[in-house]
């Protein structure tokens, strides 16, 4: 194989780290899943949906992880592979916040927290700066600006693993799951 020429993409050692790091974590998630009900509690539909998203976020960063890599195998210029990395980036998590929101709907029908607003927001922010990365038109694409955003995207999934700890936590003291009311609220 002749890789003469071929220059190593900036930042891709970090993007290995975050898929190594990621991949981890959905192992951890899925373990601590199958242990919570191999002892016998059965997860409400909030649980399962907190579960999901901790595994599907973290599959989402390690395959956006090695995308850039990917594409540049192809011998392009690693701005154009920048450019596709983000819009495909953007296009991915704009998809998965829409099914997202439908499914947090059909899960639980507490009212968003200011807490889950506040998430939302950083998240859709995350969307559009990707996108401007993927333009090019603000700046020459940055890695930096996208490994942030998939840093941030594996912050969330741990941050919703803890949140969903928490719901666990509650729920085992006998509390009634999380959007579900209660006697007196009826």
């Amino acid at each position: 194989m002749d890789t003469i020429g071929i220059i190593e993409l900036p930042g891709s050692t970090y993007l290995y780290a975050l898929a190594f790091v990621a991949a981890i974590f959905v192992g951890f998630s899925s373990v601590v899943v199958v242990l919570r009900q191999t002892i016998g509690t059965t997860l409400s539909r909030f649980q399962v949906l907190l579960a999901r998203t901790d595994i599907e976020l973290g599959f989402i960063v390690v395959a956006l992880s090695f995308l850039p890599m990917l594409l540049s195998l192809f011998n392009q210029p690693h701005s154009l592979v920048l450019q596709v990395s983000s819009g495909i980036a953007a296009l991915v998590l704009t998809l998965w916040l829409a099914f997202f929101a439908y499914r947090y709907r059909k899960a639980t029908s507490a009212p968003l927290t200011a807490s889950t607003w506040l998430h939302l927001a950083l998240a859709v922010t995350v969307v559009i700066v990707l996108a401007v990365n993927a333009s090019g038109y603000v700046t020459e694409p940055q890695v930096g600006l996208y490994a942030l955003a998939l840093s941030y995207v594996l912050a969330e999934a741990v941050d919703t693993f803890l949140h969903s700890t928490n719901v666990m936590l509650r729920q085992s003291k006998d509390e009634p799951p999380v959007g579900e009311a209660t006697k007196q609220e009826v």
